[in-house]
């Protein structure tokens, strides 16, 4: 059961760390990131957080009593990709009062569906009962793995060396990401002043 535990904190840790990278990090920014917030009887009632549109929702129930749960906020679409972003709330009184907060969010999309733009979606969710591991989709810069006519592209977002590749304004994939820092494509030297954190 510990060789599981650990197993499933690393997976857990290697696609939070591929959540926090910043993807955009040569795009303007335009979204601005909502402020954490509460609702009452439900998690995401339509307008939360400025979001129009909810959807593939995720719930566990902790030990406590606290439920958890997560989904997509599509902003102003039901649509797959175009910039969508990840919502959890959680509610330590049967569901009377909800907390959320962004815990996937870019602005890369300007708070609008954009196939441009990051997408975090389809989250999932799983607990131990005291702790709360969240798994999410990713797709880069105006990439899709389904195939959508929609989505501009039905790239993986990694080459063939398996850096994930990134963009600039509406130029996909003039750049990489590898040991932390940021190249060139076509150069493969170091980009000077851009550096992805922690």
């Amino acid at each position: 059961m510990n060789h599981m535990k650990r197993v499933l904190s690393l997976l857990c840790v290697v696609t939070m760390l591929l959540g926090i990278v910043p993807l955009n990090v040569f795009a303007a920014v335009t979204g601005t990131r909502p402020s954490d917030g509460t609702t009452a009887n439900q998690p995401f009632p339509s307008g939360t957080g400025g979001s129009a549109n909810f959807r593939i929702p995720a719930m566990v129930t902790l030990d406590d009593g606290t439920i958890v749960t997560a989904c997509d906020a599509r902003w102003d679409t039901t649509a797959d990709g175009g910039g969508l972003d990840t919502i959890v709330s959680y509610s330590t009184d049967n569901g009377a009062t909800w907390n959320y907060t962004f815990a996937n969010y870019l602005g890369d999309n300007g708070n609008s569906h954009n196939n441009d733009s990051t997408a975090f979606i389809d989250p999932s969710l799983a607990t131990d009962g005291s702790t709360v591991y969240m798994l999410v989709d990713l797709f880069t810069h105006g990439v899709a793995l389904n195939g959508a006519a929609s989505m501009p592209s039905t790239e993986t977002g990694f080459d063939s060396q398996g850096r994930l590749i990134l963009t600039k304004d509406d130029s996909p994939y003039q750049y990489y990401l590898s040991n932390n820092k940021i190249y060139n494509s076509s150069t493969n030297e170091v980009i000077d002043g851009y550096t992805v954190d922690e």
